[in-house]
């Protein structure tokens, strides 16, 4: 289960009241003072997950407000020292659109990944427009106050073989841990020609595919370092049909995995009932834990008395697998932005594949607008979308199967403030009215992530302007509820410093920051990951996002679990 902490090490001291004191002495108590490891750590913390985890020791939000940079937000991607080196372990270039998954028996081992622009400022590949963007893949072992640094074997230049080669261009970093510790990476690749031999005849066209978008798995044993398996779950056909945006889930103790996605198709799709000038939400299933996968198949919510129901149309959607203790097994939602709502139903698991029943509930969201010169939120140009994100609470505990959704949210004109809004169900039926999460009026919250704890805690993180008059400058903050999503603690600003979004890119040469951050969480420990802009000029980056990651211990206690890695600390 999540968040089983390490055995205590020697490193594991008493709580101290004072509030800056040097560490515990491990070995010989005659040992000279200066070889034992020196921390800072407050005497107390005003409310759960509002303990930072730092390079020189546990601090409060008041103790990184304008405080030093890097200190209790670790930079996870590295500067770029020579661009005439190919090396991408010791270096790296941008990235953004970022995601992470914490290891369910070590809190302290953590991957992430990105959309990774390193490939261009060490070489002048650029395959997918101004750049070549690739899957980055980074990696700590202690806690996050470390990282390291690679990209997904097969990129152009790569020496090393992998499925992955003949492609240029990578999006949609999605990770998850599954019960033993296996990390499972998905992303699409798409522009480039296959190496491999395999083909597939596409359904509407007859051609053999062999470019085009691509889901696909890749699978790591060692947390994350390394990548040594990829496994192609589904194709596209760029004359056709063009895969974008997936997610998916893992059983847990089981080996079914599931995968929905958008395709955006140029031709009517050979799917009964599809409705014109739609993009259609498709899955693949896997029933011997990613070996093999289904063939891609209409998310088809069934009808109301059992009938084939109509193809569900939209994007981002995104499934969960809901706990024993409820009738069905997989959740789903995505978003209608032809009608402006979300939309939610239920699967079961058969034999055969899962058995989607009719969609039980809808709401509304007001989407994020945006016009020339502006992205919705503010003076700034980098894209930006409406999108619901899926959480479920599988604690056993009080709340135990109950559905979260949580977005961003913008009533009026393109130029009103916008806000993090929730909304709860514990059937899938009926839904709470719209909780805000943000505890300020001002300035504008938006791109939220969320997730559950083991005990049933509510994580939140999201980007965040009310720190800037001029309503530009990017903070990340977060919030947390130990009341199932009913009542949020104070607001937490995770960002030492704020940055400026437009100064990060995308392939096509446009500013991007990315469509998403991530958060992933033990019962110890809340992990947020996110693109920054703060080290934006330093040699050879005249622009660009890095990835940065902040660990939020759950209190003083879960030092127990922490403190070892300040006698550990070095490269991951």
């Amino acid at each position: 289960m999540r968040g089983v902490p390490r055995p205590l090490t020697l490193f594991a001291c008493l709580l101290f009241l004072a509030p800056v004191i040097a560490g515990c002495v491990t070995g010989d108590p005659d040992e000279e003072e200066e070889d034992a490891p020196r921390f800072v750590s407050p005497a107390s913390v005003d409310h759960p997950f509002s303990l930072f985890l730092c390079t020189d020791g546990y601090r409060t939000p008041e103790d990184i407000a304008n405080g030093t940079f890097d200190r209790c937000n670790h930079r996870v991607t590295k500067p770029l020292l020579d661009p005439n080196s190919t090396d991408v372990r010791g270096q790296h270039g941008p990235a953004n659109e970022v995601s992470i998954a914490v290891h369910p028996m070590d809190p302290l081992v953590a991957a992430g990944g990105g959309k990774d622009y390193t490939v261009s400022y060490v070489s002048d590949h650029a395959g997918c427009g101004e750049y070549t963007v690739w899957m980055g893949t980074y990696w700590t072992t202690d806690g996050g106050l470390t990282w390291g640094n690679d990209l997904m074997p097969g990129y152009p230049g790569d020496p090393r073989d992998s499925p992955l080669k003949g492609n240029d261009c990578h999006t949609d970093p999605v990770l998850v841990f599954d019960d033993d510790g296996t990390l499972w990476y998905s992303g699409l690749n798409y522009r480039g020609g296959r190496e491999d031999t395999q083909t597939v005849t596409h359904p509407a066209t007859g051609h053999d595919v062999y470019s085009g978008s691509q889901l696909y798995f890749a699978k790591s044993t060692d947390g994350g370092a390394t990548y040594p398996e990829v496994s192609f779950a589904a194709f596209g056909d760029n004359e056709v049909v063009f895969n974008d945006k997936q997610w998916y889930a893992l059983q847990p103790a089981g080996d079914h995995m599931i995968a929905t996605w958008s395709q955006f198709w140029t031709v009517a799709p050979p799917v009964t009932g599809y409705i014109a000038g739609n993009d259609l939400i498709v899955f693949v299933e896997s029933m011997d834990g990613g070996v093999t996968w289904s063939q891609e198949k209409p998310l088809r919510p069934g009808g109301d008395e059992g009938g084939v129901g109509v193809p569900a149309a939209g994007q981002f959607s995104m499934p969960q697998y809901l706990p024993a203790s409820q009738e069905n097994d997989i959740a789903v939602i995505w978003w209608d932005f032809s009608d402006g709502k979300v939309l939610y139903s239920e699967g079961i698991l058969t034999p055969g594949g899962t058995e989607f029943l009719p969609i039980q509930s809808t709401f509304p969201v007001n989407n994020l607008k945006s016009e020339p010169g502006r992205d919705g939120t503010g003076p700034s140009t980098f894209r930006l979308s409406t999108y619901p994100v899926l959480a479920l609470d599988t604690s056993g505990g009080a709340c135990d199967g109950r559905r979260y959704v949580v977005w961003a949210d913008q009533p009026g004109e393109v130029n009103s403030d916008t806000q993090v809004l929730l909304r709860w169900s514990d059937d899938g039926l009926d839904w709470s009215p719209p909780i805000t999460v943000n505890d300020v009026e001002s300035g504008d919250q938006f791109m939220p992530w969320i997730d559950v704890d083991p005990e049933g805690g509510v994580h939140i993180a999201w980007y965040d302007r009310r720190n800037d008059a001029e309503n530009r400058l990017l903070d990340v903050y977060y919030a947390y509820s130990d009341t199932c999503g009913d009542g949020f603690h104070p607001n937490v600003r995770l960002t030492e410093t704020n940055f400026d979004g437009d100064l990060a890119h995308h392939q096509s040469g446009s500013t991007f920051i990315g469509d998403y951050i991530g958060v992933d969480t033990t019962a110890t420990s809340a992990h947020i990951i996110w693109a920054d802009t703060r080290h934006t000029g330093e040699g050879g980056r005249e622009k660009g996002s890095d990835v940065y990651a902040a660990t939020l211990l759950r209190d003083l206690s879960a030092r127990a679990t922490f403190d070892a890695v300040f006698g550990t600390t070095g490269e991951a």
